[in-house]
């Protein structure tokens, strides 16, 4: 074998070994690089039971007579029975909200059942609403009041809702609880594959579901119970974590 061959072949080998570890340097890189950009996404989960401090009752008053000013005076004495029935459980005036009369005309109906433009007579209603701290008197006016009716008065009782005013503050402190939870899942899933749980990467947070106590009842836009007075305030963070 002439020079110019030898040279040539220990060219192509050259080759081939310098090929042979660009392959190995680009396959460790890349291990490493895939090693470095592990992640591990967790849901982090926080609950607790507040109780409601804050009620809100309305009931509708509802007139019909054969004259508008029949009905407005009949919607005024109406009124004050009722103004009088809160002034004994302790209700003062300023705290009862009365809403703009609503004026409905009906008309008379023909042999065939059809509307005629013949006024029969008017029908108005009248919201009345308190707002309370005192949810327990909120609740009894709620379901006393409709005693009235045996008095001839009209009125339809609505169920209360029941609020709790510090929801906003209480909402930071449930985050910072439920982003704890997430950091304690995220570091018991990496202990047991022998890894370190590193920098935040990702975090996104949840709605929150405030439902009756002992219910599991969700929604993706959120639930705000106001049926009932204990409640239960939920919230999830999505956090997700570099792995050492």
């Amino acid at each position: 074998m002439n020079n110019y061959a030898k040279a040539g072949l220990f060219l192509a080998l050259g080759l081939v070994i310098a090929a042979i570890i660009m392959a190995y340097n680009f396959r460790a890189a890349k291990k490493h690089s895939d090693m470095i950009h592990q992640t591990i996404r967790v849901k982090g989960f926080a609950a607790k039971s507040i109780t409601s401090d804050f009620a809100i009752w309305s009931a509708n008053l509802s007139v019909r007579a054969n004259s508008l000013n029949e009905a407005y005076d009949k919607l005024e004495r109406h009124r004050k029975v009722v103004e009088a029935y809160l002034a004994k459980e302790n209700i003062k005036p300023e705290a009862i909200d009365v809403s703009q009369v609503r004026v409905s005309t009906n008309y008379k109906v023909n042999n065939n059942g059809y509307s005629t433009n013949e006024i029969l007579d008017y029908t108005l209603n009248q919201s009345i609403s308190l707002e309370s701290t005192q949810l327990e008197l909120i609740t009894n006016i709620a379901k006393d009041i409709t005693s009235l009716i045996r008095q001839g008065i009209n009125l339809s009782s609505y169920s209360p809702q029941y609020l709790y005013t510090k929801i906003e503050d209480l909402k930071i402190e449930m985050l910072a609880e439920a982003a704890k939870n997430a950091k304690m899942r995220a570091e018991n899933l990496a202990i047991n594959t022998g890894s370190k749980v590193g920098p935040l990467t990702y975090a996104s947070q949840g709605v929150f579901q405030i439902t009756p106590v002992h219910s599991y009842e969700v929604s993706d836009y959120g639930r705000f119970d106001t049926q009932t007075i204990e409640k239960s305030i939920k919230a999830v963070v999505t956090m997700e974590f570099a792995i050492d």
